[in-house]
């Protein structure tokens, strides 16, 4: 009686070992999904940062030099559907870029996510929003597999 009572004693801690793993493994794994997308965001962010200080760049720019009024135009329809003028010439520097609420997943490869970020020039600071819409593509590039963006801007 005693042998039987060690050998179900013995299955159960093998069993209650087994799930233990399972559940250590799913954890492992619900935190390698929450650190992907924390770094995913950060990326997200710093990307959409530079891009819009490019697109005030080239305001700026078109603003400063007519002659390029073409060329500029069309680089900032690859950016934006707005139609924003800098009535300020001076340097425009982007600051305070965060992200109002979570983005919003549309499909696998596309993100929408509204920003709120300060414009700040030498007279002024200026508080603004804009959607933005990244654009993700797997390309292979010498046989590695690299992530490429495409970050564009909506009206309101």
């Amino acid at each position: 009686m005693r042998n039987i009572g060690y050998l179900i004693l013995s299955i159960f801690l093998f069993v209650s070992c087994a799930k233990s793993k399972e559940m250590k493994t799913e954890m492992y794994k619900a935190d390698a999904v929450m650190e992907e997308l924390a770094t995913e965001s950060f990326e997200n962010e710093n990307r959409t940062k530079q891009k819009l200080q490019d697109y005030f760049d080239l305001l700026v720019l078109q603003q400063k030099n007519p002659e390029f009024k073409e060329d500029i135009k069309k680089q900032l329809q690859n950016i934006t559907t707005a139609n924003k003028t800098v009535l300020d010439t001076n340097t425009i520097q982007i600051q305070n870029l965060r992200m109002l609420g979570a983005s919003q997943k549309i499909s696998d490869t596309v993100t929408k996510m509204k920003i709120a970020f300060d414009i700040v020039t030498v007279n002024k600071i200026e508080k603004d929003t804009i959607i933005t819409i990244i654009k993700t593509k797997k390309v292979t590039i010498d046989g590695r597999e690299l992530v490429s963006s495409k970050i564009r801007f909506l009206n309101k």
